[in-house]
């Protein structure tokens, strides 16, 4: 599945003419890959960061402890989708045994996903403002500085990911079932 950068989330109209297959694909191997990629990473940066300049300014402590909030919940929702919700998915291309009761079998899920984008969103524009929009300070020794750009790339990547599953994926896959008028 080709990744560059024209696919970026502008509109919809981006994704046009990809399958719902493609459009999984196209969110698995942007965004998913790069959230296991600098999870981890992250994770060790703001721990360490808030430990070494938290007693001068508590706000770090706060953005770690959002952190590995959003991280925790993106993970289990990226796993929830790649195992879960982007099969029943790619079955709406193939599966036509569904029937009517493919409403059903798909609205919840696409619902609990859509809430989950809500929470990690919360979490991330918490982060932000207490970064000051990921403003590095003059003081900021190099791993301050690695861990704000970082979790500035993190939330574009997330709003990204968000973007597509919920502008592009979600309603596709819930015209695909009938139920909401086409584009």
């Amino acid at each position: 599945m080709e990744t560059d950068s024209s696919l970026e989330m502008r509109s919809p109209s981006a994704f046009k003419g990809m399958t719902l297959s493609q459009v999984c694909d196209f969110v698995e191997s942007r965004h998913h890959a790069y959230a296991q990629k600098e999870l981890p990473g992250l994770i060790q940066l703001t721990e360490r960061v808030a430990i070494v300049h938290g007693k001068h300014d508590p706000r770090l402590m706060a953005v770690r402890d959002y952190f590995l909030e959003a991280a925790n919940a993106f993970s289990a929702h990226i796993q929830k989708e790649g195992g879960v919700l982007f099969p029943m998915i790619r079955s709406l291309e193939t599966d036509a045994s569904y029937g009517d009761s493919r409403w059903d079998y798909i609205i919840d899920p696409i619902e609990q996903m859509r809430l989950e984008h809500e929470g990690v969103e919360l979490s991330l524009e918490k982060i932000r403002k207490l970064t000051d929009s990921f403003l590095v300070p003059a003081h900021a020794c190099n791993t301050y500085r690695s861990m704000l750009y970082g979790l500035q790339a993190f939330y574009a990547n997330f709003h990204q990911h968000s973007d597509v599953e919920n502008n592009v994926l979600f309603p596709r896959a819930l015209r695909k079932v009938d139920r909401i008028d086409p584009e």
